[in-house]
């Protein structure tokens, strides 16, 4: 799957009040279906319980790590993983 990754950069200009930093990046594929994020607008990050919320996801997507892990996906199978990650975070803020 890393064989997709491109010009990945560090947003230097949004913060999260933690250690960690906001990755921006492009996934190459020879078609592509742009999937618009839906958290931006919606969560109050600086309320955010964010030890919990990182303990949750951990627990939660193993199944979906360990499907990423196949170096042979297939576009089809890219773009489910894509979406299930994005449903599980949804879905863990929503909590």
């Amino acid at each position: 799957m890393i064989v997709f990754v491109r010009n990945w950069q560090i947003d230097e200009e949004m913060t999260t009040d933690s250690d960690h930093e906001v990755i921006h990046f492009t996934i190459s594929t020879k078609e592509a279906e742009i999937i618009e994020s839906s958290l931006n607008p919606l969560y109050n990050t600086f309320k955010a319980d964010w030890t919990k919320f990182a303990k949750e996801l951990q627990q939660k997507s193993e199944k979906i790590l360990n499907l990423a892990k196949n170096s042979n996906l297939s576009l089809k199978d890219l773009k489910n993983i894509v979406i299930s990650f994005r449903n599980l975070i949804v879905d863990t803020a929503n909590q």
